[in-house]
């Protein structure tokens, strides 16, 4: 049997059923609320195949109240909010544009790249102890969790974001206070059974054997509301990424992170300092809290026990800063790849992470450079009491060059 489709008559079928009217917003402009998420309908035609949000790439969750009327949710931050929806053909093709304000009048904020951390990451969770082998839980995935965190000072919504790589997961309505944590874990039997009740769950994403986060490091994707980019970063499990999250029983522990650091940069992320993470909790202590617990009652560029290593650069090797006998770091030459390069080994504190702690390398004392292309980590080792010794050497062999230097820096943020 043929089947032959006149194209005239079936848009002029189409046209006689619905009617042809073009893309545009009907929602009024001007309008305030103090909701976190503001209802706005508009026209179309049966050729509008989906909506976007400008610059976004991801479409809108449409709903058709009748033929021609569409709604989708937008999010509202305080203050004057513009937002430009584009609409798509079937082929993919712009439609049209069209642009809304409103107003925002609350307290609660939307997720958004500007407020919201990946704050840990527990991608290659410990063997299962016997207790939890006893339990039925016979799967180190079973342990998998992320923590996000509220960086601002507002309340945020996490309505309606999304990770769509490294594993799959649509929000349901859920807040985090200002400073606040929440998780999303592998398997929630299996995490409580290791970590216990009381601890900020708000979704579980493993389905069965599947859906989880990679050991061997991956992509995770996490988009907002109307699929604007919140966070997309490659985690992996090789240097100079923190060897010791995998498979050890540490976690992935994002340094500084109320400076919403860049998560794609190995440098910006710490192994957790016990075995298990923190999940929930915080991960570090400040500076001030450490100050008061060790006794310190100098400043950060003070050295209270005289052994020329200040009290900052105390807090971040993790020695003892009344102690005149604690150690620094120790450059040296090794050898890697048949040649010698100056290095220096550095022992660090892996609960300070409010500060920022890098190498650099000179060849005059005037330039400095902390380029990964100059000075690369060479090794790292979890001592498993709450320090990790890092090892970084240059990129130059020793024998092309008449003199260089090597130094660490430790900054408060």
């Amino acid at each position: 049997m043929v089947i032959t489709i006149n194209r005239p008559e079936a848009r002029n079928a189409i046209n006689s059923a619905v009617s042809n009217v073009p893309y545009r917003i009907n929602t009024s402009n001007g309008q305030s609320t103090s909701n976190s998420f503001l209802a706005v309908q508009g026209d179309g035609w049966v050729n509008v195949r989906e909506i976007r949000a400008v610059g976004s790439s991801s479409p809108l969750d449409l709903v058709w109240i009748d033929d021609n009327t569409w709604q989708v949710q937008l999010p509202v931050l305080p203050g004057a909010n513009f937002v430009t929806l584009e609409a798509y053909d079937l082929q993919g093709q712009l439609i049209g544009t069209d642009t809304v304000s409103y107003t925002g009048t609350g307290t609660i904020v939307p997720a958004s790249a500007d407020n919201l951390v990946i704050s840990e990451i527990m991608y290659h969770p410990s063997s299962p102890s016997q207790a939890e082998l006893t339990a039925g839980f016979t799967d180190q995935d079973d342990f998998e969790f992320l923590e996000l965190l509220n960086i601002s000072t507002d309340p945020i919504t996490l309505t309606g974001l999304d990770f769509s790589n490294g594993i799959t997961f649509a929000f349901g309505s859920s807040t985090i206070a200002p400073g606040g944590r929440a998780l999303l874990v592998g398997n929630q039997a299996g995490f409580q059974a290791r970590y216990g009740g009381g601890r900020p769950v708000i979704g579980h994403y493993q389905l069965a054997d599947a859906n989880k986060l990679s050991n061997g490091g991956e992509q995770l994707t996490l988009h907002d509301s109307i699929g604007a980019l919140i966070r997309d970063f490659t985690y992996d499990d090789k240097l100079p990424w923190p060897v010791s999250a995998d498979g050890s029983g540490h976690s992935l522990v994002l340094r500084c992170p109320e400076a919403n650091p860049d998560h794609s940069l190995a440098i910006n992320w710490l192994p957790s300092a016990t075995v298990g993470g923190t999940p929930g909790t915080e991960d570090g202590v400040l500076f001030a809290n450490w100050r008061a617990a060790h006794g310190v009652t100098g400043q950060a560029t003070n050295d209270d026990d005289l052994d020329q290593l200040s009290n900052l650069l105390e807090y971040g090797f993790g020695t003892d800063p009344l102690d005149p006998s604690s150690a620094g770091p120790t450059a040296s030459l090794i050898t890697d790849s048949g040649g010698d390069y100056l290095a220096l080994a550095v022992t660090r504190s892996l609960t300070a992470t409010d500060i920022l702690f890098y190498p650099e390398i000179s060849d005059d004392l005037v330039t400095w450079s902390s380029d990964p292309l100059e000075i690369t980590l060479f090794s790292s080792l979890n001592n498993g009491d709450g320090t990790v010794t890092e090892v970084y050497r240059s990129t130059t062999l020793s024998a092309s060059l008449t003199r260089q230097f090597i130094r660490i820096v430790v900054e408060m943020k």
